[in-house]
């Protein structure tokens, strides 16, 4: 025993030499512990026990009983063909009888990896209505789905492994598989892993999978797309289920019922398109649990988009589209939903539709979003967070509110209105960077607000339109126009902001409603028309006439006919004279939400002001 410690001591030494072999540490007939060699520190013999060092784990046996063995690992270069026929017996090509150990009950294969073969590929082609693959091996396999269709008709998938290694699923291009599980599975999905699942980039063909009993594809470990083109179906339980994180990074996954959850880790998108179909009452389409066994990290319980296509449709009553523990992070790519949710009454409260949902933060700096909250999401909302909502970068984000609201009984008799948001969050809204935002909520008496936040501060070189027909743009404390180009509007008797407290203190500013907003601490003042006619174009103008700001509103965005126009640019100077024009014609440029750029103005009635001190509004007529 002795020696043999020795010797293991002197090998572990050479890394190059023991790459490719496995140390098998067995107490009697009994094996206790495997490990690749070069994983290994050290072998440390004693008097009475023999100590593994691995890392900061220290595994101790006794020197009496324990006993090592050595086995290379060897790499595959041929393949096990599987061909299912229906109810008789698959016909098996195995080119390794002594390793690959095979047996066969009916159209049920399982297969027995003995030793430390790696990179086995399994060929699986054939139809089987009662069919199933099951498999254990110690080392990381591949399958080769060869327009393969199967379905188990018994208690178990219809392919499963139960080994901690990587499976590898190669879809060819060209092929078309699919796989189902019984209605009597027990082992909760039909394509399921103790380890790793990843569908490789070599085919594009299609795979359908579909989840009779419970799940369609589950991992015990992670699931990584690189490629293929993948339908997941079920109504049951979560669609897609990866315990540590699920990453996608190429070729298409479909998840069609409930969702995708992760149930201890992170998600992570950089590629490839996504789509999530969600349409059972109260489910997530991307649910991200943070993994409480370990110190948190960054990730932990966030989505990462960095790339990639991800559609989201979100229809079961109280469902959100992404719901995440952690951080929502969106770095780039596109990403287009659609909520059509309507609202659920729980036992102590009311569950609303969501886009997205983050019990800590929003963060995002690039890529393209748009949103649509259809008329039946009563008060869904598209944005919504706990902790607070950053928005930066150059991301461009469109939310469509068409919702209603949710109306509710009070104790009188009458109705309270729960409205919808575009966005919503107990934290504090930052808009800033090079990135645009448009928000608009549909014509109706209880249409949605823009943003409801604690505090809105708008900074840098932002571009932002928020419209809301019947309600007020803003719903916060206080809204800080630090910078960029704000445009806010609402009508059927509400200011912009609401209650909300406005500090423009350095953006251009352009405000429209049946009522002024309160300024609040401004660093600079506003310009304001009592008697604007909704649809016409203004021009506010230096003393020599050059045009500082030209803007036309559409007359079918709001509920009046006359309107409160308030306008803040860092222009105006205290005691600087100015000219408001009103009923002009604008020509040539082009227009953001009326606000005209490269354009030039003539005619209409011209009215002289002088801009006055912070925190007034100058009324020109």
């Amino acid at each position: 025993m002795k020696k043999l410690g020795l010797y293991i001591v002197t090998l572990l030494f050479s890394t190059a030499a023991m790459a490719e072999y496995v140390i098998y540490v067995n107490d009697g007939e009994t094996r206790v512990r495997e490990e690749k060699c070069v994983e290994v520190d050290s072998v440390k013999l004693s008097e009475s026990q023999v100590s593994l060092h691995k890392g900061t784990k220290v595994y101790q046996y006794s020197n009496s009983t324990a006993n090592f063995t050595f086995e290379k690992i060897v790499t595959a270069n041929d393949t096990v063909k599987i061909t299912y026929q229906g109810l008789v017996a698959p016909i098996i090509e195995n080119p390794y009888p002594e390793t690959v150990l095979i047996s066969v009950d009916g159209a049920n294969v399982s297969v027995n990896c003995v030793n430390q073969l790696k990179d086995v590929v399994y060929l699986l082609q054939g139809t089987s209505q009662n069919g199933s693959f099951f498999i254990d091996s110690p080392r990381k396999f591949s399958l080769v789905l060869n327009n393969l269709s199967l379905t188990s008709a018994n208690e178990c998938s219809a392919i499963r492994s139960v080994s901690e290694s990587a499976m590898t699923i190669i879809l060819p291009t060209g092929t078309v598989s699919a796989l189902a599980d019984s209605y009597l599975d027990t082992c909760n999905a039909t394509l399921r892993s103790k380890g790793q699942i990843l569908f490789s980039e070599e085919g594009s063909g299609s795979l359908t999978v579909i989840g009779n009993a419970k799940r369609a594809i589950q991992s015990g470990d992670y699931i990584k797309v690189d490629g293929g083109n993948i339908v997941a179906t079920s109504l049951l339980g979560d669609v897609v289920k990866a315990n540590d994180y699920f990453k996608m990074c190429g070729g298409s996954l479909e998840v069609r019922g409930t969702g995708l959850e992760v149930s201890a880790g992170y998600a992570f998108m950089n590629g490839g398109t996504l789509t999530i179909n969600s349409t059972v009452t109260d489910s997530k389409g991307i649910k991200v649990v943070k993994d409480t066994t370990v110190p948190d990290y960054v990730s932990n319980g966030s989505m990462d988009i960095y790339g990639g296509t991800l559609y989201i449709n979100v229809s079961g009553e109280g469902s959100k589209g992404i719901k995440t523990e952690g951080n929502i992070n969106i770095y780039g790519g596109t990403i287009v939903g659609n909520v059509t949710s309507p609202y659920l009454i729980e036992p102590d409260d009311v569950s609303y539709g969501s886009l997205m949902k983050a019990d800590k933060r929003i963060n995002i700096s690039e890529g393209q979003i748009n949103i649509v909250l259809a008329k039946e999401a009563l008060g869904a909302r598209g944005l919504a967070s706990d902790s607070g909502i950053t928005i930066s970068g150059k991301a461009s984000i469109n939310i469509l509110a068409n919702n209603d609201a949710y109306l509710t009984e009070k104790s009188d008799g009458s109705l309270k209105a729960k409205q919808g948001h575009g966005i919503k969050t107990d934290g504090d809204v930052n808009i800033n960077g090079e990135s645009t935002l448009n928000i608009s909520s549909a014509a109706s008496s209880y249409s949605s607000y823009c943003i409801t936040a604690n505090n809105i501060i708008f900074d840098d070189s932002n571009v932002t339109s928020l419209y809301s027909y019947a309600n007020s743009a803003f719903n916060a404390k206080t809204v800080k126009l630090q910078n960029g180009l704000v445009i806010a509007a609402t009508g059927n008797g509400f200011s912009p902001g609401g209650s909300a407290r406005l500090a423009a203190m350095g953006a251009t500013y352009i405000g429209l409603g049946s009522k002024n907003s309160i300024l609040y601490g401004s660093t600079l003042s506003m310009m304001s028309d009592s008697k604007y006619v909704i649809g016409s174009t203004v021009s506010v103008q230096d003393a020599a006439g050059n045009p500082l700001l030209i803007y036309q509103s559409a007359a079918s965005d709001f509920n009046m006919l006359l309107g409160y126009l308030q306008v803040a640019s860092p222009q105006f100077v205290k005691g600087v004279p100015f000219i408001y024009s009103s009923d002009g014609v604008a020509q040539g440029g082009s227009s953001y939400h009326g606000y005209m750029v490269g354009s030039t103005y003539s005619g209409g009635i011209s009215y002289s002001f002088t801009a006055g001190v912070a925190n007034t509004n100058v009324t020109v007529r």
